[in-house]
């Protein structure tokens, strides 16, 4: 599909000239995605998203299919802009997009009992770390600009909550629907099925495409002030990707991530006298640092499993 250039003969060329091709898909198919899915929202729903976005985020209550409307229009973005560039990216490198994604890899069953357990215990780690990283604090030259990232933020929490937010059972399966099921697939196979497949073959290294696909995955989703939880979860999925040696196993840990937001924000609604479920909520650290022994040992036990199954392989072999 894309030829490499003749002036790419080492790893650190081959791999900025495919990123910018990456690039470039996720781009081309953004605006794809965006016209169409307004294009459907309009048809189905009446509603310009383009003109009415910052209305139905203010006041959801007032827009109940608008808010509908943004919904689909984020799925369907989700998979223009990364399951679409995914599997023509892998043709671009000549790879077979099954293969070089992991669909079908075979894995051993353990390996999503250990994915519910890591992101279970990555949880109190999660909330220490976002707790740090709001009260991280430009220089005071960025002071403004640290403003302007404040006001940012709060605008993409009323959107977040506009998006889970359900008065019943239909609206809270919905919502897991759109905003756990899809992307959780949709972005599994992007960052670590495409994007960290493609750095380790680039470098040869895990700890590099683990490292460099998570800070992708967190700066990609624009909140500064989430940055770390998020980089910790990228992380965490990217080894349990490596170790596992399948797309479904970290679907299922994203997936869980995502629910498990979307069933707290419900509850909160529900019942705000329990503490547990909301957003400011504390764990206690020695708590937060049994979790991360947990996340630290289940990484390691993962790692091992999945050496002694290769070795086993190639002495049977």
């Amino acid at each position: 599909m894309f030829k490499i250039p003749s002036f790419a003969s080492n790893p650190i060329v081959f791999f900025l000239w495919h990123l910018l091709i990456l690039i470039g898909m996720i781009i081309t198919f953004y605006i794809v995605g965006g016209v169409v899915a307004i294009g459907i929202t309009k048809t189905f729903f009446g509603i310009d998203l383009q003109s009415s976005f910052f209305d139905i985020i203010n006041h959801p209550s007032e827009y109940p299919q608008g808010v509908l409307a943004l919904k689909l229009n984020q799925g369907i973005i989700s998979i223009a802009i990364f399951i679409v560039p995914a599997i023509l990216f892998s043709r671009s490198i000549n790879q077979n997009p099954v293969h070089f994604l992991h669909l079908k890899h075979k894995t051993r069953i353990y390996n999503y009992l250990f994915i519910i357990i890591l992101i279970i215990s990555a949880i109190p780690v999660a909330s220490w770390l976002l707790e740090l990283n709001q009260n991280l604090h430009l220089p005071n030259s960025l002071k403004e600009f640290e403003t302007y990232l404040r006001g940012d933020e709060a605008f993409s929490k009323l959107q977040s909550e506009a998006f889970v937010r359900a008065n019943g059972i239909g609206q809270l399966i919905l919502n897991i629907v759109i905003v756990a099921v899809i992307p959780a697939i949709a972005e599994e196979i992007f960052f670590r099925g495409c994007l960290q497949n493609f750095v380790r073959m680039c470098f040869y290294n895990l700890h590099v495409s683990v490292i460099f696909t998570a800070i992708i995955f967190s700066a990609i989703h624009g909140d500064y002030f989430g940055f770390l939880p998020r980089f910790m979860f990228g992380v965490v999925l990217g080894y349990a990707f490596a170790y596992s040696g399948n797309i479904w196993v970290t679907v299922l840990g994203h997936f869980l991530n995502n629910t498990i937001t979307i069933l707290a924000f419900y509850i909160s609604e529900k019942h705000p006298e329990i503490e547990y479920f909301k957003d400011d909520y504390n764990f206690p650290i020695y708590l937060t640092a049994i979790a991360a022994f947990g996340v630290v040992i289940v990484l390691f036990a993962m790692s091992k499993l999945r050496f002694n199954q290769i070795f086993i392989k190639h002495t049977n072999d």
